[in-house]
């Protein structure tokens, strides 16, 4: 009961970011985000969070599955536990995946702040975040999430780098 409050708590942390960010962007010229996205963002750690993410996953490797699918709308990510006692470690890295998807999306602030405290290579992907739609289910064996648009051209950028993250974590793994 505890990790599906939490789960929604971050869910919906992310959610009304999101939101105030777009509401901020349309209220002035400036396109930046409320004063505590801000803070947020000077408080994030200066580690690339989306490798950091990936080395999470291949140090728990054993216990959770990670992969991704492209699709005509983007990318479905699956997060599928090795076993039953591992189903909310595979629901906590989602919920973690979600979290760094879900913020670029609707703001140009946190995308612009994101791609500097981001590796070369991620700092580049950040922006295929841009406009997109990103949802997280969990599920009986860990969760799944899928980003996804109508722009070909944002579908590319997804593909590209996801395709680049696997690589590059890869390497280092």
């Amino acid at each position: 009961m505890l990790r599906l409050i939490l789960v929604a708590v971050l869910s919906l942390t992310v959610v009304g970011a999101a939101f105030a960010c777009d509401a901020v962007k349309s209220a002035s010229a400036y396109s930046g985000c409320s004063s505590k996205a801000k803070v947020q963002t000077a408080q994030a750690d200066l580690d690339c969070k989306y490798c950091d993410l990936m080395v999470a996953f291949n140090k728990n490797s054993e216990k959770v599955t990670f992969s991704t699918v492209e699709n005509k709308d983007g990318v479905t990510l699956v997060f599928a536990a090795t076993g039953e006692e591992n189903v909310a470690l595979a629901q906590q890295l989602a919920s973690d995946a979600y979290g760094l998807m879900a913020g670029p999306a609707h703001c140009a602030y946190t995308r612009s702040a994101m791609a500097k405290k981001s590796c070369g290579d991620c700092s580049e992907g950040v922006n295929a975040f841009a406009g997109t739609k990103v949802t997280l289910e969990d599920t009986d064996e860990g969760a799944w999430a899928q980003v996804s648009t109508k722009d070909k051209k944002q579908i590319e950028k997804l593909h590209a780098f996801f395709a680049n993250l696997h690589e590059h974590t890869e390497d280092e793994g």
